[in-house]
């Protein structure tokens, strides 16, 4: 094409009004001007002269057809439907127009009501969580028959129940124990269980000792008969029974609970392994002159050596001597128990052998109550230094017995 010709058709151009309603100008040649000049990338010229040809006129969006309704949304209670619709009938181009109007409509639902929580059946009580007597088990529910729905109510009420629940008798372990479930229970002789090996002996209980003031601890009427229930486990009072026994003899015990006895270093070992329990100590010489003591903390250890364990003697009568089971060089406390047969004291000989009889010696001895029954004074004759020290005053009457401590 001439160059005169291209510039009169560009100076032509630039003079055109801009097109109305995006409608090209007729009088111009659109396509042969984009192909000759690309009049189409010039944006701002295209809009002037063939908005319509390039393509570029703007767009108002318009609505698409609503979709269906969905399903209600929820499957209890009130909920809502939903349709939808989409700007794009045409969709807005070139600075168009969004759509007027939303996008979704909502409409209500109803359903039925929500269900409420309900209770499952109570299960199974669980065991008794006692090996005896009297103790306390429960049941359980869920609120699950059926479950609350997201609005439904919870379940009303408690999701566990309790209940009292009982097993065999409780075994009768000491004196107290009988003293407890029979008020008023006299001295004698009653059978209770060993805590260890659960073997039922025969024990002689003390339901009435309660010289000078003897209470349970933790309870002060003084002289009550109700605070003292006593195992008594070793008796003399006549001489009938020889004390003067082999080791076995003394650890199975020997004599009659209701008589003169000795009740076995086995059974007085198990006895004592359960709670703390004070020893008290009963002796009467032949002019019926009478004392008593009494140590904390009593226990005898396991065998073969049964060893004496006592605390300080925290009672005694105005008849009692200074020398007591603790004394440092012949106490018999932490002792091993000896016997004719067996010998685990201190002293250069046996004490046994020596003092006729079964005890916790040691360099020798503070007490010999399991000696040879006797009025006469003698080194193997029944005495108590703790009684009378350093005579030997025989004794006609002893009695060992411990009882369990309430704290």
């Amino acid at each position: 094409m001439p160059a005169i010709l291209v510039g009169v058709t560009i100076l032509w151009i630039c003079a055109k009004n801009v097109a109305t309603a995006c409608h090209d100008d007729e009088s111009f040649d659109c396509p042969r001007a984009n192909t000759l000049f690309g009049i189409c990338n010039n944006v701002d010229e295209a809009k002037k002269i063939c908005p319509n040809f390039c393509g570029i006129c703007p767009v108002d969006g318009q609505w698409a057809n609503w979709s269906d309704w969905t399903s209600c949304d929820v499957t209890c209670d009130q909920g809502k439907h939903t349709r939808t619709r989409t700007c794009t009938n045409p969709e807005p181009k070139n600075n168009g127009s969004d759509c007027v109007g939303v996008a979704n409509e909502y409409k209500r639902c109803d359903r039925e009501p929500c269900p409420d929580g309900e209770w499952s059946a109570w299960e199974q009580w669980a065991p008794c969580p006692v090996t005896c007597g009297f103790g306390v088990t429960s049941r359980d529910r869920k609120c699950n028959n059926p479950a609350p729905s997201l609005l439904g109510q919870q379940c009303d009420g408690d999701n566990k129940d309790w209940g009292s629940c009982f097993r065999r008798n409780c075994p009768i372990n000491n004196c107290l124990d009988i003293r407890n479930a029979m008020t008023g229970a006299p001295s004698g002789v009653y059978t209770i269980s060993t805590p260890v090996t659960r073997t039922f002996i025969q024990v002689y209980c003390d339901m009435d000792t309660a010289g000078g003031g003897w209470t349970i601890k933790g309870i002060n009427p003084e002289h009550n008969r109700e605070d003292v229930a006593l195992v008594v486990f070793q008796r003399r009072f006549n001489g009938s029974l020889d004390f003067y026994k082999n080791f076995q003899d003394y650890e199975d015990g020997f004599g009659s609970v209701d008589g003169e006895h000795w009740l076995g270093l086995r059974n007085v070992y198990e006895l004592t392994t359960v709670g703390t329990n004070d020893l008290r100590i009963d002796v009467m010489c032949f002019n019926g002159s009478k004392a008593f003591e009494v140590y904390s903390d009593f226990l005898v250890g396991q065998g073969s050596n049964y060893t004496l364990h006592l605390g300080a003697r925290t009672r005694n009568n105005e008849t009692s001597g200074n020398v007591t089971m603790d004394d440092s060089s012949f106490g018999e406390n932490d002792m091993a128990f000896s016997a004719k047969d067996k010998d685990m004291d201190n002293y250069v000989r046996s004490c046994a052998a020596s003092y006729h009889g079964g005890w916790w010696y040691n360099n020798c001895v503070t007490k010999n109550l399991n000696g040879l029954y006797s009025s006469d004074s003698s080194l193997q004759s029944i005495f108590d230094y703790s009684y009378n020290y350093p005579g030997r005053i025989p004794l006609q009457e002893t009695k060992m017995m411990f009882r369990r401590v309430l704290v």
